[in-house]
């Protein structure tokens, strides 16, 4: 990507992607770098995802303890383990003045577990605010039992764990580039800001971010195509069903591919990786596919 800030005709650039998720971090990148860019499509839903929204309640109960509309939100969402009838009987008496571990715990009908579920629970809440933001996430992921839930809530649902986890992996790549939680959560709004008016930048000498099957019928002298690995270019779905023997999604996404590809006049860039979210990966069969038609093997970096 140092190319991108080595290049005085950044028109000639676009920045391909599979979704729109995966161009999150590239925007951040982007604005760090002082790279001017449009987005053909300024609705990322990403910044509302209930994931997010989750993640950031459970920040922002932390820091105000005594938010019980918060609190309702997302305690069956920890390893808190508190019944709703509980927390119904609860709020009847509710004390404004009190912190919602105050008020839960003064209710007269909780056993030793419950009552002990509670003051971990306040315990972890202040450990949030001790930690680096990309820590916080972490925690509240692993040590607050949200990964349980987001599991759960997959499987119940029929919900793809995966784009979960690809949601959260975006949240930490944006909190590590920030020292502190006040300062995640103002670069969020930024970022929603870059995305909204960088509408305004189309006609302008700048990079050009598109999802692939937006980016039809246009070309750049240069084409960088982002996230090619395996589950999500091809989809996770796509390789498992081609592995039955039905390939016919797998050969839609293969034409994607291919569209994406012929979007570059003069120089093609295939963006893989190692590791995301902290576990290996494999590079797309797509890419390995090219590599072998091009007969040349190819540079897998040394990063995360």
């Amino acid at each position: 990507m140092d190319k991108l800030s080595q290049n005085y005709n950044l028109k000639d650039n676009a920045i391909l992607f599979r979704n729109n998720l995966s161009a999150i971090p590239f925007i951040d990148y982007l604005d760090k770098n002082n790279i001017p860019f449009y987005i053909r499509d300024h609705k990322n839903a990403f910044f509302s995802s209930w994931v997010v929204e989750d993640i950031f309640n459970i920040i922002k109960l932390a820091k105000d303890q005594k938010s019980w509309n918060i609190f309702k939100e997302i305690y069956y969402k920890t390893s808190l383990y508190i019944p709703k009838k509980v927390v119904m009987q609860v709020e009847k008496n509710l004390d404004p003045n009190k912190t919602v571990i105050e008020n839960m715990l003064k209710y007269p009908f909780l056993n030793n577990y419950q009552k002990n579920n509670i003051k971990n629970f306040k315990r972890e809440l202040g450990y949030i605010l001790k930690l680096k933001p990309v820590q916080a996430i972490t925690y509240i992921e692993q040590g607050m039992g949200y990964e349980n839930f987001v599991q759960n809530y997959a499987k119940k649902f029929n919900y793809s764990i995966d784009n979960i986890n690809n949601i959260i992996c975006t949240l930490k790549l944006i909190a590590e580039g920030t020292d502190s939680i006040d300062k995640l959560i103002l670069r969020m709004k930024e970022l929603q800001e870059l995305i909204k008016y960088s509408q305004y930048n189309r006609f302008k000498n700048v990079v050009t971010l598109s999802t692939i099957h937006s980016s039809k019928g246009l070309e750049w002298e240069r084409v960088y195509l982002i996230d090619m690995i395996n589950d999500i270019f091809p989809s996770k779905v796509a390789i498992e069903e081609a592995k039955n023997k039905n390939i016919a999604q797998l050969e839609e996404e293969r034409r994607l591919a291919y569209v994406g590809v012929t979007r570059a006049k003069k120089e093609l860039y295939l963006l893989t990786l190692k590791n995301k979210n902290y576990q290996s990966v494999n590079p797309s069969l797509f890419v390995e596919e090219i590599y072998r038609i091009v007969n040349i093997p190819p540079i897998i970096p040394n990063r995360n």
